[in-house]
């Protein structure tokens, strides 16, 4: 029999980038409203996971010396790592409870072991980047080819709230366009800098695609994290303040573009769904439970539901129902991983699993502690970020702008999603690990004794 042979550093440098890709895609094709993609996805997507944790952990290991993360970042991301376990103790749901907080830890303890081997290696961020692009382009493709084969399952059909959106390959409209806005920023900082026509139109055509797809599917949450993403790396491009002026506009004209081709498609008038219309005598019709909220008095006809681009789709009637769950347990909440098991959808204007907001979602798995330690992590990282980008390491301004950019448009993301604590969310690891790469470099941005070592 032979021995199995583990990789060794070099190696395990080598597959990282593939494994990540890989990991991406199962995780996308893991939330698929397809049935075979589905299956196929969670199958191989935590196993594809741990190999990548177990590749990034073997590969730092052989650092030496070794640099350290930042002390907040490193403070705070193992603080809501163990208030996310203690919770245990408390929580609704206790095997889903610990499953999610051991998957938490691990993917910060991979993005910290990523971001720790990368010092000084900016050639080893740029393929992890790479890698989340690649693994986008495949989703993409897999959307378009679904599309041709099987349109009623790429497209999500209109209902009286919603008029037809494409989904490709995710569960529904909202779940591939985040993994698309999360990339975007990458996408456009390498045609920015490709060197041949070739490159350049490749790449052209990866952003129209990314932004038609995200048209398509109405997705209003990832068009804004896509634009924020997109200005910050126009404004941080060394190609004078004409030129970054001039990426500023095209990427707002193109964001405004987007939001006409999504006010195009037209909600179904015919009555179904959720606000059905009220026939016979049964009551769940009349008045159903997770639509009586808003609803106005029975001897009235149904208001309408009309979706707009700058409305909140019934968000703010939820957002503030959440509070109100949130507040009965204030200080420790109910438990991590449990927010679509607690939270009651009874608003006629909404309609989802889950409050649409990560903060808040953060509030009722982990009580205030929880959002407390939440928000101090996002801050740390952005706050390391732009201490970073002020004084960058030789030859890494770029690297810092893109990983910054992505984190910062995923945080606006955040705000009308519910995903960055879900480690099975498809854009939730490409987010922390860039967050935890921009944050790492403040590290290098003065030059440390650690790697005057290595440079010597």
């Amino acid at each position: 029999m032979r021995k199995l042979r583990l990789p060794n550093a070099e190696r395990a440098e080598q597959l990282l980038p593939r494994v990540l890709a890989a990991t991406i895609v199962a995780f996308t094709l893991g939330s698929s409203s397809f049935l075979p993609l589905l299956y196929l996805g969670r199958l191989f997507r935590w196993p594809l996971f741990l190999v990548l944790a177990f590749l990034a952990f073997r590969w730092v290991a052989a650092r030496a010396p070794r640099p350290r993360l930042p002390l907040l970042l490193t403070v705070f991301a193992g603080a809501l790592v163990f208030l996310a376990l203690v919770s245990f103790g408390w929580t609704v749901r206790p095997i889903l409870t610990f499953g999610r907080s051991v998957s938490l830890g691990i993917l910060f303890a991979t993005a910290a072991a990523l971001s720790i081997g990368s010092v000084g290696r900016p050639g080893v961020a740029h393929r992890l980047l790479q890698a989340m692009l690649a693994a986008a382009v495949v989703v993409s493709a897999l959307g378009l080819l679904l599309l041709a084969g099987d349109r009623s399952a790429a497209v999500q059909p209109a209902s009286q709230s919603y008029p037809a959106r494409y989904r490709g390959v995710g569960e529904n409209p909202n779940t591939v366009p985040l993994l698309l806005a999360v990339v975007l920023p990458i996408a456009l900082w390498l045609l920015a800098g490709a060197r041949t026509r070739r490159a350049r139109l490749l790449l052209a055509g990866v952003v129209l695609v990314f932004v038609g797809s995200i048209a398509a599917a109405g997705a209003r949450g990832a068009l804004a994290g896509a634009l924020v993403g997109s200005v910050i790396v126009a404004l941080t491009a060394p190609r004078g303040w004409a030129r970054r002026t001039t990426a500023v506009g095209l990427a707002v004209a193109i964001a405004a573009g987007t939001v006409g081709l999504m006010a195009i498609p037209q909600a179904e008038k015919a009555s179904g769904g959720k606000h059905g219309s009220a026939a016979g005598r049964d009551a769940e019709r009349v008045l159903p439970l997770d639509a009586e909220i808003g609803r106005g008095p029975l001897d009235r006809p149904r208001p309408p539901v009309h979706r707009s681009l700058l409305g909140s789709s019934g968000r703010g009637q939820a957002w503030r129902g959440a509070v109100n769950q949130a507040v009965d347990r204030p200080l420790l909440g109910y438990g991590f991983g449990t927010e679509a098991s607690v939270f009651t959808d009874r608003f006629y204007y909404f309609y989802s699993a889950t409050p649409e907001n990560t903060f808040l979602g953060a509030f009722l798995q982990l009580g205030a502690l929880g959002l407390a330690l939440f928000a101090a992590l996002v801050l740390s990282v952005l706050s390391l970020a732009v201490r970073a980008l002020r004084a960058p390491p030789p030859g890494e301004r770029e690297l810092i702008a893109v990983t910054t950019a992505i984190f910062t448009g995923a945080i606006v993301m955040a705000v009308a999603q519910t995903y960055l604590l879900a480690v099975g969310n498809l854009a939730t690891a490409p987010v922390w690990i860039c967050g935890f790469l921009a944050a790492a470099a403040s590290a290098r941005s003065r030059p440390s004794a650690v790697v005057q070592r290595e440079q010597r």
